[in-house]
């Protein structure tokens, strides 16, 4: 399973292993392990007036992965570190199958 990095004005801010999906969406989520420095994330975006900040995720092999938007969900207060989520929406194929092979695989045998 692969390792992406938490992205947020080129610095990282924590990991994720996007282990579930949604291949015809080229949606991709998974658990987000926050590092040291999303404290100080979750700081300064409560100080914007809209409090949405531009996160990205990077993919093993360095390169940005792109998508229609990636988002952290920080639910952790009522459920703790099973809270903290973070989801890529529209990551465009061929991009998606070759980072996701296993969520096309589990897609495909649906229909078997």
């Amino acid at each position: 399973m692969h390792r992406f990095q938490v992205i947020v004005d080129n610095e990282v801010i924590g990991f994720t292993h996007l282990e579930f999906g949604d291949p015809p969406m080229g949606v991709a989520f998974g658990a987000f392990i926050p590092n040291e420095r999303y404290a100080a994330f979750c700081e300064a975006t409560a100080t914007l007036e809209t409090g949405v900040r531009a996160v990205s995720l990077r993919a093993p092999d360095g390169a940005i992965i792109p998508s229609e938007g990636t988002y952290i969900r920080d639910m952790s207060a009522e459920f703790g570190d099973e809270g903290l989520e973070v989801e890529a929406l529209g990551i465009p194929y061929p991009l998606y199958e070759a980072l996701f092979p296993e969520h096309v695989k589990a897609y495909d045998s649906k229909f078997k």
